[in-house]
This record gives C-alpha cells, structure tokens and sequence, in this order.
C-alpha cells in the first residue's frame, strides 16, 4: 500500500492512497486541451498568429511571452513556444524537446526579472 505522511499535531500519520478513489476535477479549458486534436487551432495558436490581441512581454522564433487576460496573480503572465511540436504539456514533452522547453524557462525568468525588481524596490522604498 502506498501512503503519505499527513501532519497531525505535530505527528505524522500514514495516509493511504487509493488511486482508483480519486475523482480529478478539471476546469472545462483543461478538458478542451486535453482532448483537442493537434490541427485543431487552440486560443494559443490564435493569440501566436495574432488573430487574438494580447499584451506581449517577449517574442522571438521560438516563442510568445504575453500577460494572462484572466490573472490569478498580480504578475501573471505565459511563455508558450510558437511551434508546439505535440507538447501540449510538460507530461508529453520528448527528450528532443529538451532545449525547447529549457529555453521557454529561460525566457520565463528573464520577463520575470523586471517585474521582480519593481516590486522589490518599490516596496523596500517605502
């Protein structure tokens, strides 16, 4: 039996996990992704060839890098590559796709970087 440890008044308790138990919930874009078909033309593909207006951070041949239009955070913003190439997501990714998806970390970072020192400054400043 597989278990994790679960935190209880400073103890920990096993806890079983019975996969086939588990029911996952997922928003109704996550079920599209998951069953769209690769010619099928996704928001990612349309905001890419720019048939859908977005505030891009970052491009360059390799990739997009633009702020969400529903933030979660006050700093939200994806890095998507321009030819998906089947990676749909991190689950799928091949070992040729290595450098690609290093590279999408990188560029991640680095649109980050600005963002992180506005707030640092601005709020050590006061």
């Amino acid at each position: 039996m597989l278990v994790r440890p679960l935190l209880t008044k400073g103890f920990i308790k096993p806890l079983p996990l019975f996969f086939h138990q588990t029911k996952i919930f997922m928003s109704s874009e996550e079920e599209k992704a998951q069953t769209a078909v690769e010619e099928e033309s996704t928001i990612f593909d349309k905001i890419v060839s720019k048939e859908i207006p977005s505030e891009i951070l970052y491009e360059d041949d390799d990739c997009m890098a633009f702020r969400d239009v529903s933030p979660q955070a006050p700093t939200h913003f994806l890095v998507i590559p321009k030819d998906k190439d089947g990676l749909s997501r991190l689950s799928l990714m091949r070992e040729d796709q290595k450098e690609k998806v290093g590279h999408l970390m990188f560029v991640a970072s680095q649109v980050f970087l600005p963002f992180y020192f506005h707030i640092f400054w601005v709020q050590n400043d006061l």
